[in-house]
């Protein structure tokens, strides 16, 4: 499937329009479904009279970091949700690999990491990974990779612990041993660099790129868009449930005429004169004499 013309909502700038010709830098025609991470054809998610997803169409790269970005409501984790098989689309179609979303078969190529938290604090962490492993019908040695990469997010000697005791660095560094030691080739990690200190964060950036060396892709929503800028191959703008924007992160902000990526999702988003007025009004109130 061939990457779609990005959408703009109504509720976009005038000058977003002007700028909406972004594209993917490559050709996915020749790409078979069966290679392709995901694939999404007018993916729409309605919640009484809500929208929460508008005909979202894209198609994935494969062997890449890509990040899901936009503001608070844009519809990421709606997005998400529907990919991993927890909430069904209203309209539209979706693939994983060339398997149908929803299905046995799609849901078994995703390893998911959620950005909440909701982990069973009366299991240890050894039990937490015997648990996800187990869900997931992984082999023994899985579980063993699990264990090394405990060691290597630098928890190993809490794992005979309970996870209540964890704090909340340490629960998302047992999530990540768990997620990155599956043997599905999409990784779907929920908002990752949420909460972690440095370590953890260059730790996780290193787990993301020796991932997709190795030929897998990973799917993550990111708030800090100078993150995403300098750790993403490919970003997929959502502004109000469409999809306004898609293609690595200097091609958007060249189509967007900005210097760098936030500013361009501001633009493509409408948000730069949100952004202009709280600038004045800052200044105004906190600046020097005021």
């Amino acid at each position: 499937m061939p990457p779609a013309d990005p959408v703009l909502s109504g509720s976009v700038s005038e000058e977003a329009a002007e700028v909406s010709e972004v594209r993917s830098e490559t050709d996915f025609e020749s790409v078979p479904a069966a290679d392709v991470p995901l694939a999404l054809d007018g993916l729409s998610k309605r919640f009484g009279g809500r929208h929460a997803l508008r005909d979202v169409t894209v198609t994935m790269p494969p062997g890449a970091v890509c990040g899901l970005v936009g503001a608070n409501g844009a519809g990421k984790s709606t997005l998400l949700r529907c990919v991993i098989g927890l909430t069904e689309p209203s309209a539209g179609d979706g693939w994983v690999f060339g398997e149908k979303l929803g299905t046995d078969q799609a849901k078994r190529l995703v390893s998911y990491a959620p950005d909440e938290l909701p982990m069973p604090d009366m299991l240890t962490g050894h039990e937490y990974l015997g648990l996800i492993a187990g869900l997931e019908d992984r082999p023994r040695e899985l579980v063993r990779d699990a264990e090394r990469l405990a060691a290597i997010f630098g928890i190993d000697g809490a794992l005979t612990k309970l996870v209540g005791s964890y704090s909340h660095g340490m629960k998302r560094r047992l999530q990540f041993s768990g997620a990155f030691s599956s043997d599905a080739p999409l990784l779907i990690l929920d908002e990752p660099f949420s909460g972690l200190d440095v370590e953890g964060s260059v730790l996780l950036r290193l787990a993301l790129r020796t991932w997709t060396r190795s030929g897998r892709s990973a799917l993550v929503t990111i708030h800090d868009l100078h993150t995403a800028e300098r750790e993403c191959d490919f970003i997929m703008v959502l502004s109000d449930g469409r999809l306004v924007a898609e293609g690595t992160p200097r091609s958007i902000s060249e189509a967007a005429g900005t210097a760098s990526l936030e500013a361009a999702v501001l633009r493509l988003s409408g948000l730069e004169n949100v952004s202009e007025t709280a600038d004045d009004v800052f200044a105004e109130l906190l600046g020097p004499g005021s």
